[in-house]
């Protein structure tokens, strides 16, 4: 079944369209300033929109907003669509509770006690990610013997930053408008907001473009190498080739694994991606959707507690809120509509190693296959990414490949897309016998009757399992 259908019909009058970004910290704020809303300052983006009904919503810290309010890029943003800053606080979550509370006692405060004492605290990331806060509740934890780890801190940036999203798409709801959710380490191609007001206009109620990582120091090095980032609130202007020939050059090593010809490719198997011989465009099975737009007010149910446990909107979001993929709109070329994110290279590492079964000329790509059916049809799988799934997503950079080169590519994604997502129980059920003795080698040093006892449950657990629909 298609994520793309032909909606535009009954469309009374264009909603607005609301902005929405959650960010803290130096580092976060310099790159919204200087990469995303400069890229949304380009002559396409932007510019492109009638702003008096638009608007830009930015939860953040109260010293972070006042860096943001003196940007002059936040000033030209703000002379396009209608912006706000909004404080950025949210409950303590349940896993720090305890050094949170003990830190209390030693400042001389009463730590909540109970639930509901809990749920009123709002607290800033500032008072719990930031470098100094965040050692401090270490050591508290450590002392008390509920020790964190960079899980815990990981979990809490995702925690604060889907309060931010969570409050905008409600402001969004009662406005009846789209909500675009932005990351500050987010870049558009020029053109890539004027084809969002477009789309609004076609009468989808969710966007969505396929979301890949790039290495963050080595992209704004090279942006800033061939002048395109000049200080000062200048627009960045970066027609979608040139972006993603500038953006395949230095893929973050999470994106790097999803390559189809590597015997590294990722153990927990997701996006699958094929480039042209020269590097500079890609074609992907895609499993990493962004929804750029949300009519939040389209939803059948809205479970806004889904953010309170760490969910995000590129998760099971769209799924569990937007069942009817009829009104669901995935952009399947960069050139229609572009946009990524920059992240550190030592951020977001998956399982990356090599194996036999990947190196087998055989019978490699049907291993692939089969990590890339374990993730679709597991917890973190759903039925629009399934769907969304079977056809291809074109990175198409500059020079462009050949029209057959394309074509070429685009098939053999297909086929392994198809691949991937078609079950056959007494298939899987063996690949799931190797996939189990594999982890108890690696995991457990298993012998090689630990392997083979392994083997033999994983086949007879996977000739049980019920199938997810």
């Amino acid at each position: 079944m298609s994520c793309e259908t032909s909606a535009g019909a009954g469309v009374d009058r264009q909603p607005p369209i609301d902005f929405i970004v959650s960010v803290w910290g130096a580092p976060f704020v310099d790159l919204l300033l200087r990469l995303c809303l400069a890229s949304m300052m380009a002559p396409g983006n932007l510019p492109r929109l009638a702003g008096a009904r638009h608007r830009l919503t930015i939860y953040t810290t109260s010293a972070d907003a006042e860096s943001i309010r003196q940007a002059p890029i936040f000033k030209a943003v703000a002379r396009q669509i209608n912006v706000d800053i909004l404080p950025l606080a949210q409950s303590v979550p349940g896993f720090v509770r305890a050094p949170v509370a003990e830190k209390i006692r030693r400042d001389g405060g009463t730590p909540p006690k109970c639930e509901e004492e809990w749920q009123t605290l709002r607290i800033g990331p500032d008072a719990l990610i930031e470098a100094t806060a965040w050692q401090t509740l270490c050591d508290i934890a450590e002392e008390i013997g509920t020790p964190l780890n960079e899980h815990f801190l990981y979990a809490l940036k995702i925690h604060f930053m889907g309060a931010g999203h969570a409050a905008g798409l409600k402001l969004a709801y009662e406005r009846d408008s789209f909500a675009a959710i932005l990351m500050p380490d987010m870049v558009f191609a020029d053109g890539a907001i004027g084809r969002m007001a477009e789309l609004v206009q076609d009468g989808y109620d969710i966007v969505m473009t396929a979301a890949c990582r790039f290495n963050e120091r080595e992209v704004m090095d090279r942006l800033e190498a061939a002048g395109e980032i000049i200080p000062g609130g200048e627009p960045l202007a970066l027609p979608p080739r040139r972006l993603v020939s500038i953006l395949l050059s230095e893929p973050h090593p999470l994106t790097e694994s999803f390559d189809l010809m590597w015997e590294c490719f990722n153990d927990v198997g997701t996006t699958a991606l094929l480039k042209s011989a020269d590097g500079t465009s890609a074609v992907l099975a895609n499993f990493f959707w962004a929804p750029i737009l949300v009519r939040i007010a389209r939803a059948e149910t809205i479970d806004w507690a889904y953010f309170d446990h760490g969910g995000t909107t590129d998760g099971r979001f769209i799924a569990q809120n937007f069942p009817d993929r009829r009104r669901i709109y995935a952009v399947r070329s960069s050139d229609e509509l572009f946009l990524a994110s920059v992240t550190p290279r030592e951020d977001y590492r998956y399982p990356v190693r090599s194996d036999a079964f990947k190196r087998n000329r055989w019978f490699g790509p049907v291993w692939k296959a089969y990590l890339v059916r374990r993730t679709m049809f597991g917890p973190m799988g759903d039925p629009i990414k399934r769907s969304c799934y079977r056809e291809p997503v074109d990175f198409i950079g500059d020079p462009a490949p050949e029209p057959e080169t394309l074509r070429a590519l685009r098939a053999e994604v297909r086929r392994f897309a198809r691949r991937a997502l078609r079950r056959f129980r007494p298939r899987d059920a063996v690949l799931d016998g190797l996939f189990a003795m594999q982890r108890a080698r690696r995991e457990t040093s298993a012998d090689r009757c630990g392997q083979i006892l392994a083997f033999l449950r994983g086949t007879a657990r996977g000739l049980v399992r019920p199938f997810t629909t």
